[in-house]
């Protein structure tokens, strides 16, 4: 649930056609620009191998510094950000925008900008998208909204429990949660683990009160926006939670 860059009609058909325009070319490259005053920037790819990766040049970002957003496309997908995504819009402190777009090759049911970055907020009605709004982003955006509380963001991939990670376990300490103590009673805001089809906690969501939990399930593909937050009784998903913790 991610404060994400608010994208006009317009910036993002800019977007659009830049990306499409690279997306023609064969191969397939990605397009890249910035967002400088809230207009859509192009510039040159400078990549070794810009089918697959995207460097902006140091130049580029002297003359446009400091800039709302960086741009780039994924040809063919993926609809979601990468580990590599994440970790450097952490790093770059401004907001991200990813244009999906098909290709010859790759032909995906529609094409796409979304933002990712910024400060957490909750949106109940934003779609799942891995690593923009999925479960964890849900839990950082009502722990800003309802604690003014920022909790630290992980970069991730798709899938990363799959890939012999475990996530959720390592980021309990730097997220500043504990184990909470079984008799312990029941506070709002305590997030609850879970493993979903996985042998690693990969799933989690937070207690509301009332016998409520909320989350944000994901499904088989990193983004399926049709799949909005859920609450729901507590006692629908005991069987799958294998411990509770609660922020420092």
């Amino acid at each position: 649930m991610t404060d994400h860059y608010a994208i006009t009609p317009p910036l993002r058909d800019d977007i659009l056609k830049h990306a499409r325009e690279e997306a023609a070319l064969s191969p397939p490259r990605e397009a890249v620009g910035i967002i400088k005053n809230g207009q859509y920037i192009r510039l040159i790819n400078r990549a070794e191998n810009p089918t697959s990766h995207f460097t902006i040049s140091a130049k580029d970002m002297a003359v446009y510094s400091p800039v709302d957003a960086i741009v780039h496309s994924h040809p063919g997908g993926p609809a979601w950000p990468s580990f590599d995504d994440m970790r450097h819009q952490i790093d770059s402190g401004v907001p991200w925008i990813i244009a999906v777009i098909s290709t010859a090759a790759i032909r995906l049911p529609r094409d796409d900008v979304f933002s990712f970055g910024g400060v957490p907020s909750l949106d109940l009605n934003a779609g799942y998208r891995h690593g923009v709004d999925d479960c964890y982003s849900l839990i950082r955006g009502f722990y800003e909204s309802r604690f003014s509380i920022r909790l630290p963001e992980f970069p991730r991939d798709w899938e990363w429990w799959r890939q012999g990670a475990d996530l959720y376990t390592e980021g309990l300490g730097p997220a500043g949660f504990d184990r909470r103590g079984d008799n312990e009673p029941m506070h709002i805001g305590d997030v609850f683990l879970a493993r979903v089809r996985s042998d690693v906690i990969n799933h989690a969501g937070v207690w509301i009160g009332n016998g409520l939990i909320l989350h944000h399930l994901g499904g088989a593909e990193g983004a399926q926006i049709e799949r909005l937050p859920r609450k729901e009784p507590l006692e629908r998903w005991v069987k799958f939670i294998d411990a509770w913790v609660r922020h420092k």
